[in-house]
């Protein structure tokens, strides 16, 4: 009989005890990843100009703003020639997409 009891002991401490305590974790972690934002992925805008970058951005659920303006470059006015964060990332959906744009030189001369 104390064979059995050592065994029913056994049973619960190794097998039933950690099924219990993994299945609440199990249940934190899947509370912790529901309360997280959505995320996305960031689309390239590189070579893109300023109205199709924003309209594929929205389309991402993310925000554009123009972080700097370049002129010593000859390039279309209004292209994007860089972003941050890069294309490929994933970030939290409503995140801010910095870019530099090329610009007109000042006084139009190019």
């Amino acid at each position: 009989m104390a064979a059995f009891q050592l065994t029913t002991e056994a049973i619960v401490v190794f097998i039933v005890l950690p099924a219990i305590a993994l299945s609440l974790l199990a249940l934190d972690v899947r509370r912790e990843r529901l309360s997280r934002p959505p995320q996305t992925t960031v689309p390239l805008i590189v070579g893109l100009n300023y109205k199709t970058a924003e309209m594929k951005l929205r389309d991402a659920n993310l925000k554009i703003r123009v972080l700097a303006n370049r002129r010593d470059l000859p390039l279309e006015p209004g292209t994007i020639i860089a972003q941050t964060p890069q294309g490929g990332e994933r970030v939290d959906c409503g995140t801010v997409i910095g870019v530099t744009m090329s610009s007109e030189e000042l006084g139009g001369v190019r």
